[in-house]
């Protein structure tokens, strides 16, 4: 991963600090909310989907606010966003790169497969002929 620093967490009162200086410099009013999407190699405007919902988080999420969008964000392992940066790098894309893993991890699953019909061909009692 990049070894550039992070901003630290927004809290409530600095969203709404920004939202209101965004709201006296775009005086449209119908600016509307995203969440950006990572997707790298894209091409045209940033990637992202559109908040729906936002509410105060209760129990286990006290102390949160959330956000509901159109479309579900799911979360990467830095593992993940790795091997995705370095198949764009290669022309390839994260399709064809979990395409590639899934087959590869079926390959292993067969020759494990294959490793245990030899083992037991191997113990087995041969049949006598009469």
């Amino acid at each position: 991963m990049s070894s550039a620093k992070l901003p630290p967490p927004l809290n409530i009162d600095g969203a709404i600090t920004y939202l209101e200086r965004c709201r006296l410099t775009n005086r449209h009013g119908d600016e509307r909310l995203f969440v950006k999407v990572f997707n790298p190699g894209s091409i045209g405007g940033t990637p992202c989907v559109e908040v729906t919902h936002i509410s105060a988080g209760f129990d286990w999420d006290n102390g949160k606010i959330l956000l509901s969008t159109e479309r579900p964000v799911t979360l990467l392992s830095p593992e993940d966003i790795a091997a995705i940066r370095e198949s764009v790098k290669g022309g390839q894309s994260w399709h064809a790169f979990k395409h590639h893993e899934q087959q590869a991890n079926r390959i292993k699953e067969l020759e494990a497969e294959v490793a245990r019909l030899k083992v037991g061909a191997a113990q087995a009692p041969h049949a006598v002929g009469k």
